[in-house]
């Protein structure tokens, strides 16, 4: 995937006087470029809709297009495992229909 840096702005600022200062490293996205922006003085990372998200893209555009195709849920979860090596619970009843 290539990151157009025309589209990147601060999200303090919404400023585009910023250069690269390393990375940010998380346990299930990898390294995430850090940047720091020469107006606010601050770092932020690029929001590719997956931010503060738990698991991977992939993973998240998988299960999204399986849940689009009517798979129940422990289809779902089989698939991940098998293709992905990814772990996941079989959501219980309650948590289906959002009683907790």
């Amino acid at each position: 995937m290539y990151l157009n840096i025309f589209m990147i702005k601060c999200k303090n600022c919404s400023s585009t006087n910023f250069f690269k200062k390393g990375f940010r490293k998380t346990e299930n996205r990898g390294k995430i470029q850090k940047y720091f922006c020469r107006d606010c003085r601050k770092f932020f990372t690029y929001d590719d809709g997956f931010y503060r998200m738990r698991n991977s893209p992939e993973t998240i555009t998988m299960s999204i297009d399986m849940y689009v195709s009517n798979l129940s849920s422990r289809k779902m979860r089989n698939q991940l495992k098998r293709h992905l090596n990814h772990k996941m619970n079989s959501p219980t009843r309650a948590e289906l229909q959002g009683i907790n």
